[in-house]
């Protein structure tokens, strides 16, 4: 029987009992405890952002989603459909 390899790249690795992500472990530090603005920021930049940055990212991710919600944006997709 062949040994199986861990996963592994710069974000993240893998083995049987355990999944790391930026140095992170997956089940116990990250799933329930950080957003997914903060995740995006996680690996975008390597590390968690601090409490200032993560309240303006989010702010900006949340003000992104409602961009594509204006009457003209959604004008557009009705008259594609």
């Amino acid at each position: 029987m062949r040994k199986r390899k861990p996963i592994r790249s710069d974000m993240g690795w893998s083995t049987l009992d355990r999944i790391v992500v930026c140095g992170l472990d997956l089940p116990n530090e990250i799933l329930g405890k950080v957003s997914l603005g903060d995740m995006a920021w996680l690996e975008i930049k390597g590390s968690l952002p601090s409490p200032q940055q993560s309240a303006i990212f989010n702010a900006m991710l949340v003000t992104l989603v409602k961009h594509g919600m204006t009457p003209m944006a959604i004008a557009t997709r009705l008259t594609y459909l």
